[in-house]
């Protein structure tokens, strides 16, 4: 996850350009507006589906402890990367296809497309039907998927714990209930 944040950092600069200096005339090499898109779009991805891990992780922990001490750190390594490399091919790939540099005529009322910035959606090119069915396939697999069972699983969470007593720790530090 922090990896994640690591990217999104590095990439934050190429976002303040496309938003301010860039947006009409990108000026620095368009491959970056693709990294650009791909390696947010990528992190957005990894992110939601860590957290969506984590929750994963803390139910199993509750509810079955003893599977979960079972746990290798081999195997949540092997897991983290699948979920990275899903993102890349899913997220990454996707959107340095769809995503370009294109010159905008700011003063045309009949372009549709006059007031994006030029790295966007490279909708000359005809991207822009994909890139639309690609966010109504993606976008609720890799991001409201995964927040709407970050939800399910937290409260399934506070019901595993409502259901356990209660247990109070005496002054010695030896349990009682």
């Amino acid at each position: 996850l922090c990896v994640s944040d690591l990217i999104s950092a590095i990439i934050s600069g190429l976002f303040w350009h496309r938003r301010t200096t860039g947006y009409d005339d990108w000026f620095i090499d368009p491959i970056l507006c693709k990294i650009y898109f791909g390696a947010d779009l990528m992190t957005s991805y990894v992110t939601c589906l860590h957290i969506f891990m984590f929750s994963l992780m803390r139910y199993v922990a509750i509810q079955h402890p003893f599977t979960f001490s079972k746990l290798k750190q081999k195997q949540v390594k092997i897991f983290v990367t699948f979920l990275w490399v899903v993102s890349f091919f899913c997220g990454f790939i996707p959107f340095t296809v769809y995503f370009g540099v294109e010159p905008r005529d700011r003063h045309s009322p009949t372009d549709p497309d006059a007031t994006w910035p030029s790295c966007s959606v490279a909708v000359k090119a005809g991207k822009l039907p994909g890139v639309n069915k690609y966010q109504r396939i993606a976008y609720p697999i890799f991001m409201y998927a995964p927040v709407l069972g970050v939800i399910v699983l937290s409260v399934m969470i506070a019901a595993v714990m409502r259901k356990r007593p209660a247990v109070k720790i005496t002054q010695k530090g030896a349990e009682a209930t």
